[in-house]
Order: structure tokens, then sequence, then C-alpha cells
């Protein structure tokens, strides 16, 4: 496990959305990104079967960094995940129950999701469903334009002068 401060934030929320029976009874794959399995995209590209849908990926967006120099005391990220459900069916049921128990996951793992000193924040600031082509800006999702939903998990993180330095 890496011990920098946005894996970590990473590894929290697939921690909370697989310790929720809610989530994890209505998604048959669950691609966790930090896996070595990941570590090409080649591994990560090969077509997904019906069999596997509905799939879940959790994705690094956008961040933005406050500024920061040599007299800050702290350092202010905002990281946003994307998580991308793909499916084979048009049926908006399971896809609005998967949003609603990530909601509840996210609730159960706490205000800091389990990182108490270092995530001060998180808001779900966003969601599409449309294929993946269209919700992502890419043409295929895994081989195939499936249908998927995605939502934007924004977590703002403070690390102050000294965790900073410990993690070098």
């Amino acid at each position: 496990m890496s011990s920098d401060p946005i894996t970590l934030v990473y590894s929290a929320i697939w921690t909370a959305l697989n310790n929720w029976h809610g989530f994890t009874d209505l998604v048959r794959v669950k691609v966790d990104l930090t896996q070595a399995q990941y570590a090409s995209v080649e591994a990560f590209l090969p077509t997904a079967r019906d069999a596997d849908l509905p799939e879940v990926t959790l994705l690094e967006g956008q961040y933005t960094l406050a500024p920061f120099g040599k007299t800050s005391q702290s350092a202010d990220i905002q990281q946003e995940f994307r998580l991308v459900c793909a499916t084979n069916s048009l049926q908006v049921v399971p896809i609005n129950a998967l949003k609603y128990h990530v909601l509840v996951a996210l609730l159960k793992a706490g205000d800091a999701l389990g990182l108490e000193g270092l995530v001060h924040d998180y808001s779900i600031a966003s969601g599409n469903d449309a294929t993946a082509s269209m919700a992502l800006g890419t043409e295929i999702l895994r081989g195939v334009d499936r249908y998927c939903s995605l939502m934007s998990i924004n977590v703002g993180m403070y690390l102050d002068r000294a965790a900073l330095l410990s993690l070098s």
C-alpha cells in the first residue's frame, strides 16, 4: 500500500464501497487500478463481456493545488475521483440503485472517509448517465461503447508541512 495521500484516499473510497453490501450486491466486477494486475494499460483494455457487467472503475480526474511555496505551512489539495459504472442495460433502475448505494457507502465511511487528519471534505459534485463516448468523452470503454453512469467525487485534503516531509 502506498503512503501517498491521494492513493490513500483512492483506497479509502474503494474500501467504503466494498464494505457496503448494497453496492457489492449490484456490481459484478470492480476494477481497482491500484492493484498490480493493472500496472499496464494493456491489462485493462480487453473487451468487457456481458458477464462482466455491470463493471465499476474508479479513475482519478482533475485536481487543484492551492498556491504552495517555501513559506507555506500546509498544502490544500482537491482531487476528483470519477466512479464509472458500465452496463449492458438501458434500464435506469439498476443505475439509480447503484447511485443510491454509493451515497450510502460514502456516508457510512464517515466525514473523512476514515482518514481523519487528511480528508477535510468530500462531495459528489456531478454525474452523467450516457454512453461511454458521451459521458467520458472517449470512443470506447473496454472495447464497447457501453451505457454508463459517471459520478464525480471531489475530495479535499490538507497536508501540513511536517506530514509532507515525512512522506519523502
